[in-house]
Protein backbone atom coordinates (compact mmCIF):
# COMPACT_ATOMS: atom_id res chain seq x y z
CA UNK A 1 0.00 0.00 0.00
CA UNK A 2 1.73 3.47 -0.63
CA UNK A 3 0.06 6.78 -0.26
CA UNK A 4 1.38 9.61 -2.47
CA UNK A 5 2.30 12.87 -1.14
CA UNK A 6 0.26 15.68 -1.43
CA UNK A 7 1.07 18.38 -4.08
CA UNK A 8 0.96 21.26 -1.47
CA UNK A 9 -0.30 21.86 2.09
CA UNK A 10 -3.70 22.03 2.45
CA UNK A 11 -4.61 25.28 3.97
CA UNK A 12 -8.28 23.28 5.22
CA UNK A 13 -6.14 20.02 6.62
CA UNK A 14 -3.59 17.78 7.96
CA UNK A 15 -2.12 15.01 5.92
CA UNK A 16 -2.76 11.47 7.13
CA UNK A 17 -0.45 8.19 7.09
CA UNK A 18 -2.15 5.22 5.31
CA UNK A 19 -2.49 3.71 9.11
CA UNK A 20 -4.26 6.74 10.23
CA UNK A 21 -6.41 6.59 7.68
CA UNK A 22 -7.30 2.93 8.15
CA UNK A 23 -8.06 3.29 12.20
CA UNK A 24 -10.26 6.34 11.32
CA UNK A 25 -12.34 4.30 8.67
CA UNK A 26 -12.71 1.10 11.09
CA UNK A 27 -14.56 3.16 13.39
CA UNK A 28 -17.03 3.50 11.02
CA UNK A 29 -19.47 1.70 7.83
CA UNK A 30 -21.20 3.46 5.33
CA UNK A 31 -18.66 5.17 2.76
CA UNK A 32 -18.95 5.94 -1.30
CA UNK A 33 -17.81 3.43 -3.66
CA UNK A 34 -16.76 5.31 -7.06
CA UNK A 35 -16.44 3.32 -10.21
CA UNK A 36 -17.20 2.65 -14.02
CA UNK A 37 -21.21 2.06 -14.65
CA UNK A 38 -21.42 2.04 -18.98
CA UNK A 39 -18.50 4.65 -19.38
CA UNK A 40 -19.68 7.11 -17.04
CA UNK A 41 -18.71 7.32 -13.24
CA UNK A 42 -20.90 6.03 -10.60
CA UNK A 43 -20.70 7.06 -6.71
CA UNK A 44 -22.70 4.43 -4.60
CA UNK A 45 -23.57 4.68 -0.65
CA UNK A 46 -22.62 1.68 0.75
CA UNK A 47 -21.71 -0.23 4.30
CA UNK A 48 -18.65 -1.65 4.65
CA UNK A 49 -15.68 -3.39 7.09
CA UNK A 50 -12.43 -3.88 6.92
CA UNK A 51 -10.53 -6.78 6.54
CA UNK A 52 -7.10 -9.08 6.58
CA UNK A 53 -5.71 -5.75 7.44
CA UNK A 54 -6.76 -2.91 5.36
CA UNK A 55 -9.18 -4.65 2.32
CA UNK A 56 -12.51 -2.57 2.36
CA UNK A 57 -14.90 -5.58 2.14
CA UNK A 58 -19.11 -4.27 0.94
CA UNK A 59 -21.17 -6.87 1.41
CA UNK A 60 -23.60 -8.14 -0.34
CA UNK A 61 -23.46 -6.13 -3.31
CA UNK A 62 -26.25 -6.63 -6.09
CA UNK A 63 -25.76 -9.01 -9.57
CA UNK A 64 -24.86 -5.10 -11.61
CA UNK A 65 -22.33 -3.91 -9.33
CA UNK A 66 -20.65 -6.76 -8.92
CA UNK A 67 -20.45 -7.19 -12.69
CA UNK A 68 -19.39 -3.21 -12.54
CA UNK A 69 -16.35 -3.43 -10.19
CA UNK A 70 -15.18 -7.12 -10.36
CA UNK A 71 -11.55 -6.91 -11.95
CA UNK A 72 -11.51 -3.49 -12.03
CA UNK A 73 -9.78 -0.46 -9.87
CA UNK A 74 -12.07 1.37 -8.02
CA UNK A 75 -11.82 4.12 -5.19
CA UNK A 76 -13.79 4.88 -2.01
CA UNK A 77 -13.97 7.43 0.17
CA UNK A 78 -15.17 8.13 3.74
CA UNK A 79 -15.57 10.64 5.97
CA UNK A 80 -16.39 12.26 9.83
CA UNK A 81 -17.34 16.30 9.39
CA UNK A 82 -19.00 17.96 11.80
CA UNK A 83 -21.66 20.13 10.67
CA UNK A 84 -21.51 22.45 13.02
CA UNK A 85 -17.70 23.76 12.13
CA UNK A 86 -16.47 21.66 9.55
CA UNK A 87 -13.44 19.76 10.81
CA UNK A 88 -13.04 16.60 10.71
CA UNK A 89 -11.27 13.90 8.24
CA UNK A 90 -11.50 12.60 4.79
CA UNK A 91 -10.25 9.33 3.68
CA UNK A 92 -9.92 8.10 0.09
CA UNK A 93 -8.84 4.43 -1.09
CA UNK A 94 -7.68 3.64 -4.08
CA UNK A 95 -7.30 -0.43 -5.49
CA UNK A 96 -8.72 -3.45 -7.50
CA UNK A 97 -11.57 -4.82 -6.56
CA UNK A 98 -12.42 -8.32 -6.15
CA UNK A 99 -15.59 -10.66 -6.33
CA UNK A 100 -14.91 -12.89 -2.62
CA UNK A 101 -17.31 -15.95 -2.29
CA UNK A 102 -16.84 -17.27 1.23
CA UNK A 103 -17.60 -21.31 1.64
CA UNK A 104 -21.63 -21.09 2.76
CA UNK A 105 -21.96 -23.03 5.86
CA UNK A 106 -25.92 -22.66 6.27
CA UNK A 107 -28.09 -20.29 4.03
CA UNK A 108 -27.84 -18.57 0.93
CA UNK A 109 -24.50 -17.97 -0.91
CA UNK A 110 -22.92 -14.85 0.07
CA UNK A 111 -20.33 -12.45 -1.86
CA UNK A 112 -18.17 -9.95 -0.74
CA UNK A 113 -16.86 -7.22 -2.83
CA UNK A 114 -13.11 -6.51 -1.55
CA UNK A 115 -10.65 -3.94 -2.92
CA UNK A 116 -7.04 -4.07 -1.62
CA UNK A 117 -5.62 -0.84 -0.83
CA UNK A 118 -3.18 0.53 -3.31
CA UNK A 119 -3.10 3.79 -2.44
CA UNK A 120 -4.51 5.24 0.55
CA UNK A 121 -4.94 9.49 1.35
CA UNK A 122 -6.82 11.33 4.10
CA UNK A 123 -6.54 15.11 5.30
CA UNK A 124 -7.94 16.27 9.40
CA UNK A 125 -10.28 18.53 7.96
CA UNK A 126 -9.81 22.10 10.31
CA UNK A 127 -12.58 24.12 10.81
CA UNK A 128 -12.49 27.46 8.62
CA UNK A 129 -10.83 30.68 9.91
CA UNK A 130 -13.36 33.03 11.17
CA UNK A 131 -12.26 35.19 8.61
CA UNK A 132 -12.48 32.95 5.76
CA UNK A 133 -15.87 31.96 6.98
CA UNK A 134 -18.81 32.85 5.07
CA UNK A 135 -20.94 35.20 7.05
CA UNK A 136 -23.99 33.64 7.94
CA UNK A 137 -26.23 33.62 11.15
CA UNK A 138 -24.99 30.96 13.21
CA UNK A 139 -22.85 29.25 15.83
CA UNK A 140 -20.39 31.80 17.31
CA UNK A 141 -17.31 32.45 15.69
CA UNK A 142 -14.18 30.07 16.42
CA UNK A 143 -11.14 30.97 18.58
CA UNK A 144 -8.43 33.33 17.15
CA UNK A 145 -5.99 31.84 14.77
CA UNK A 146 -3.37 30.88 17.23
CA UNK A 147 -6.06 28.97 19.27
CA UNK A 148 -7.92 27.10 16.84
CA UNK A 149 -4.97 24.56 15.91
CA UNK A 150 -4.41 23.60 19.89
CA UNK A 151 -8.39 23.45 20.14
CA UNK A 152 -8.94 21.23 17.43
CA UNK A 153 -6.20 19.14 18.22
CA UNK A 154 -7.75 18.73 21.97
CA UNK A 155 -11.09 17.67 20.20
CA UNK A 156 -9.23 15.24 17.89
CA UNK A 157 -7.29 13.09 19.13
CA UNK A 158 -7.00 9.13 19.19
CA UNK A 159 -7.40 7.60 22.05
CA UNK A 160 -3.46 6.35 22.06
CA UNK A 161 -2.50 9.93 21.71
CA UNK A 162 -4.79 10.45 24.25
CA UNK A 163 -2.64 7.81 26.64
CA UNK A 164 -5.01 5.31 25.91
CA UNK A 165 -6.17 2.62 23.17
CA UNK A 166 -9.12 3.70 22.89
CA UNK A 167 -11.80 2.19 20.25
CA UNK A 168 -12.68 4.53 17.39
CA UNK A 169 -10.32 7.44 18.67
CA UNK A 170 -11.84 7.61 22.08
CA UNK A 171 -10.29 6.96 25.84
CA UNK A 172 -11.74 3.86 27.19
CA UNK A 173 -13.44 5.87 30.06
CA UNK A 174 -15.15 8.38 26.93
CA UNK A 175 -17.02 5.25 25.87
Amino acid sequence: MTREPSPSPSPDGISLDPGQCLRLMACHSVGRLVYTRHALPAVLPVRYRLVDGGSVQVDQPDEELLRAVTGTVVAFQADQVDPTDGSGWTVTVLGHADAVHPAAATGPPSVSVRIRPEWVSGLRLLPPRPADRPHRPGPPALAPDAARPAEWERRHRTGAERGGEGRCGTAPSER
